[in-house]
């Protein structure tokens, strides 16, 4: 990715009314760069950050950025990809609603991989205390904008978010186990997809969250063929969180 293109997603976050913001910025070394179908974009180390803006009406932006290692040479491999987010959230007694859409960008400049908007719709039920069993449901459908991907389909998925905590001062603990049906996005065949994800989070003082270790594993459910190529893959990494 260009670094104008980069700079330009930051101004932009940036000149929203900070009034009321809340700021989180993510950093993460992940062994590997496993997308919400299950593929495996990448198969090498990637970093992958966000800053992520949030208001107190429940509106919120994102800008997330993959790379490789290879910063010298980082525009020629399906790793290097940019996505902005919009969305709104609002959590009421039993549930929380969250919607929103997602500009996904790839900047290889070798291929027409080009450009896709993925709006999405989430219903969760609210987390309540320390330990908390959410199930949710979640449907995104993906649009080309440019380019051969991500190709007209969708995800509709089913699950399960677990948070727990067990001691004030402890770690935290998060699990999400889905079920994930791909119509068939970015090239793939249909499949179902399951998917488990874990992460331990230690608090660093007041603004700072270590994530040690995070784990991310998709199991085909079905048998693809060789052209799809998806098969078990799992993701193991470490991240820094900052919030002010």
């Amino acid at each position: 990715m260009k670094t104008w293109k980069v700079l330009a997603g930051l101004t932009l976050l940036l000149k929203l009314p900070a009034s009321g913001a809340d700021f989180l910025i993510n950093s993460r070394l992940q062994s590997q760069y496993i997308a919400g179908n299950g593929a495996v974009f990448h198969d090498k180390p990637v970093i992958q950050s966000d800053l992520l803006v949030s208001f107190q009406n429940g509106a919120y932006a994102d800008i997330w950025h993959s790379s490789s290692l290879k910063f010298d040479n980082p525009n020629l491999g399906p790793d290097d990809e940019i996505d902005l987010m919009l969305g709104w959230t609002k959590s009421f007694r039993l549930v929380t609603l969250d919607v929103g859409a997602l500009y996904m960008n790839f900047a290889d400049l070798k291929t027409s991989r080009g450009d896709g908007i993925l709006p999405y719709l989430e219903i969760s039920k609210t987390p309540q205390g320390k330990k908390s069993i959410s199930p949710y449901v979640r449907f995104q459908p993906a649009f080309p904008v440019s380019g051969e991907y991500p190709q007209k389909g969708y995800y509709a998925a089913a699950g399960l978010y677990v948070s727990q905590q067990t001691k004030k001062s402890g770690p935290e603990m998060k699990h999400k186990l889905s079920v994930i049906y791909d119509s068939g996005t970015f090239g793939y065949e249909k499949n179902t997809i399951g998917e488990y994800r874990f992460e331990l989070a230690y608090q660093i003082g007041k603004l700072m969250k270590l994530i040690l270790p995070s784990v991310s594993a998709y199991i085909p459910l079905s048998h693809p063929s060789e052209y799809d190529g998806r098969k078990t893959s799992v993701s193991v990494g470490t991240g820094l969180n900052v919030s002010f």
